[in-house]
């Protein structure tokens, strides 16, 4: 149904007038209900923030979500880590532990330097490699 030419709608008029007054009201109060929501919908895109000019605006989107893949990052490095030091360990321990080389032999090896066989009270002298050129002449 039109308003009649030069009505402003929304104003009464003959034909609101024919109408039942119950009717008009419910119709009013969802105009109204209408209007509210536009109302509230433009307060809401006034008070947004301009992605272009806040930059606060794109961190609090992605904040949540970087903070999860660092705490995930960080999980795997540490999983990671744990994994090769306990290779590494092993790699180390198990030859040892399961009939390897023998205490005196491990120990043999510990205090060799450069090739020569030493010993703990030998191992702090010096090497006649240390001193290259202490018999060239000057």
């Amino acid at each position: 149904m039109t308003a009649p030419a030069g009505a402003v709608e929304g104003t009464v008029t003959a034909q609101t007038l024919a109408r039942h007054p119950l009717a008009e009201i419910q119709r009013l109060r969802g105009e109204l209900a209408a209007a509210r929501r536009d109302l509230a919908t433009l307060r809401d895109l006034i008070a947004a923030p301009n992605p272009a000019t806040d930059p606060e605006h794109w961190r609090s989107i992605f904040r949540d979500a970087h903070l999860a893949d660092l705490e995930a990052a960080y999980r795997r490095g540490v999983e990671d880590a744990h994994r090769e030091m306990t290779e590494a360990w092993h790699a180390i321990a198990d030859p040892v532990a399961h009939g390897g080389p023998a205490h005196a032999d491990l120990e043999a090896r510990r205090w060799m330097l450069r090739g020569e066989p030493r010993t703990r009270a030998t191992f702090g002298q010096p090497h006649r490699d240390d001193f290259p050129r202490r018999g060239e002449a000057a």
